[in-house]
């Protein structure tokens, strides 16, 4: 289902970080990603980015690839074999996503800036928890991937200077809460339509 909204032209009603403006152009698979007709989705996105600490406008390049988990280690691929799946797929997406200039904007200067992602489908074919595994810092989650949907898991660096002196914690908590917002919204569009 996640599919569907990374093929939405117009991002802003999935990034409430971008409220005005978060447009995609399909560079490559625009017409057969969807579908799986194709493995890669290239798009270049024109996005401003509004929250506590700044606002800026760039160019975001982000790919987006279907990988079958189904599929075998490599290690155990014979050297000049395809790697064949012996089930059913298991389709997950991978994401990249960077600036490739530097963005100037209204308190802020992000020098670099680079993410990765992974939406990995819950249908109990990967961890299933034993009852052994103890969550971080005595954390309640209780689910595994049995759960239905998708697991999304974001991870990002970025060279980011500011205008002002802000604490490293407030940082971090607008970062965090930017990623946390975002993949909420994905849930909200889906549940609409």
């Amino acid at each position: 289902d996640l599919a569907q909204v990374v093929m939405l032209a117009d991002q802003t009603p999935v990034e409430p970080s971008s409220p005005d403006l978060y447009a995609r152009d399909f560079l490559e698979g625009g017409d057969c990603w969807r579908d799986r007709g194709c493995d890669v989705l290239r798009t270049v996105n024109d996005v401003e980015r509004k929250n506590i600490l700044y606002q800026v406008r760039y160019q975001l390049w982000k790919d987006y690839r279907w990988v079958d988990l189904g599929l075998p280690d490599p290690a155990d691929v014979p050297t000049g074999e395809d790697a064949v799946d012996p089930g059913d797929p298991r389709w997950a997406i991978l994401i990249r996503a960077w600036i490739s200039d530097t963005a100037y904007g209204d308190g802020v200067t992000i020098w670099q800036s680079y993410a990765v992602e992974v939406m990995v489908p819950r249908d109990c074919r990967g961890f299933v928890r034993d009852g052994t595994e103890q969550n971080r810092d005595d954390g309640d989650w209780q689910t595994d991937s049995c759960g239905g949907g998708a697991m999304r898991m974001q991870a990002m660096w970025s060279q980011t200077e500011l205008d002002t002196s802000v604490s490293d914690v407030i940082k971090l908590a607008a970062t965090r809460t930017g990623m946390s917002d975002g993949m909420e919204a994905y849930d909200t569009w889906l549940d609409e339509h």
